[in-house]
């Protein structure tokens, strides 16, 4: 399982380090903090209309409506999940 995530994540996390907008930060467990220059409410709002579902943080104690987390899953679903984070900062 460790290799499974330790591939998906280096996946994951090249991929998403691809949207000028989005830091990605490090983590040594199976999800990710991700960090905005703004606020991620219509992001996270565009994804759930597209049936995915991410962790907005401004409830974590330091983080605001700039931070998500998402989690890492299958590499189809990944695959899914970072074409549709990338489309919602272009529309």
């Amino acid at each position: 399982i460790h290799i499974w995530i330790n591939s998906e994540k280096k996946w994951v996390y090249d991929e998403l380090s691809k949207v000028k907008s989005l830091k990605i930060h490090s983590s040594s467990t199976n999800f990710f903090l991700i960090e905005s220059k703004s606020s991620l409410s219509s992001n996270i709002n565009y994804l759930k209309n597209k049936g995915i579902l991410i962790r907005e943080c401004s409830s974590f104690r330091c983080l605001d409506n700039r931070w998500a987390r998402i989690s890492l899953q299958s590499r189809q679903n990944n695959k899914i999940l970072c074409k549709e984070i990338h489309n919602s900062f272009k529309k």
